[in-house]
């Protein structure tokens, strides 16, 4: 992972015993972050859609003794968590165009309806998020990108959608 993605698992701040929720979890470096943090005690649930992919997320978790980790093949749009979440990380599918010194062939594949149409599926993510979250919890939203339309405009529709939300203050402000 990269020193950025790293932070994320701290910014969620999973507390020994919450339930925690980790939406688009594969390859599972930071849900197995978020376990190291939780101490393995309490429920963190990683879903996962592809199944390949939640295979692999499981034999990760396996691999670094994340025991309290339940990987969940599921559309995170449509995952019903039965009870509701003390914390969620949604680490959303991005145009990844942050990380162009990692992926730099990502700035000719990537296009401008391909932006949109990802823009499209992280306000559908974070929606069902925000369903799945307790009142009082903590949802923190992750992308590796710049554009406008996955950040910024996400935190527009939040405010707009969820205005009974509670916005925390960014990291070190």
């Amino acid at each position: 992972q990269s020193r950025a993605s790293q932070l994320v698992a701290g910014v969620v701040d999973p507390r020994p015993g919450e339930r925690v929720l980790d939406l688009c979890a594969a390859p599972g470096g930071k849900t197995t972050h978020l376990a190291a943090l939780m101490g393995a005690e309490g429920e963190l649930v990683a879903v996962e859609r592809h199944p390949g992919r939640a295979r692999a997320l499981q034999a990760t978790c396996e691999r670094m003794g994340a025991t309290n980790v339940q990987v969940v093949c599921a559309d995170a749009t449509g995952f019903d968590g039965a009870a509701r979440f003390d914390r969620v990380l949604l680490d959303a599918p991005c145009s990844g165009l942050g990380a162009l010194r990692r992926r730099p062939d990502a700035r000719w594949r990537i296009t401008a309806d391909a932006v949109d149409r990802l823009a499209r599926l992280q306000r559908e993510l974070v929606d069902a998020a925000v369903v799945l979250l307790a009142p009082g919890g903590v949802l923190v939203y992750s992308v590796c990108t710049l554009t406008a339309a996955e950040s910024l405009a996400i935190d527009d529709h939040l405010a707009t959608a969820h205005p009974t939300l509670v916005p925390l203050p960014a990291p070190g402000a």
